[in-house]
């Protein structure tokens, strides 16, 4: 079936850090057909895997407004699958970890952390990372093809831990423009 999949865990606003968590288990899956995805949290979202064949700006937007967008296991294939689509995400505490990076199938990233938190995904193939920003944290993306940064920036807190890291692994990076400050580092391996 098609439809518009909407996912919400702080139906009453009760933001704070205490309105409520959406935790998918690692095996589970949403698929909207061909219609978009929203989850909405006040706290942590745990993305086992979401699935969609629409290709629009909205087709994935995930939002937590106290804490970060994790990955609830790697059953399946990639936490988020909308091939050619855009993912937009905007967290305050991360999106994925150091340890265990957001998986994707993806066109476009628009990726946004307004608290402390890192920016760490693995992208299947190409992707171009639109709008890719850290208040404080380190922003590292890692492609199976061509990566395009359109902007991408953890200049916030210039402190020497903010570091930006786009690797890909087949194809070239295209930079338009990066801005980690003038302590934090910026890698590019292609």
């Amino acid at each position: 079936a098609d439809g518009t999949v909407i996912l919400r865990a702080d139906a009453d606003g009760n933001a704070g850090g205490s309105g409520g968590a959406l935790t998918m288990s690692d095996g589970s899956s949403v698929n909207s057909g061909s219609g978009t995805i929203t989850l909405s949290a006040d706290e942590d979202i745990a993305v086992s895997r979401l699935v969609t064949t629409n290709d629009t700006a909205q087709a994935v937007a995930i939002t937590s407004t106290s804490g970060a967008v994790l990955d609830a296991g790697d059953t399946g294939g990639a936490d988020i699958f909308a091939t050619d689509a855009v993912l937009t995400v905007a967290t305050a505490a991360g999106i994925g970890t150091a340890e265990n990076p957001l998986e994707t199938d993806i066109g476009t990233l628009v990726a946004t952390v307004t608290g402390s938190g890192v920016v760490n995904l693995v992208e299947i193939d190409a992707i171009t990372l639109t709008n890719v920003t850290t208040a404080d944290g380190s922003i590292t993306v890692d492609s199976g093809g061509p990566l395009t940064a359109t902007l991408v920036d953890s200049s916030a807190i210039d402190d020497d831990t903010n570091e930006i890291s786009l690797t890909t692994t087949s194809g070239g990076i295209a930079v338009v423009a990066i801005n980690a400050g003038s302590k934090n580092d910026v890698t590019l391996n292609a």
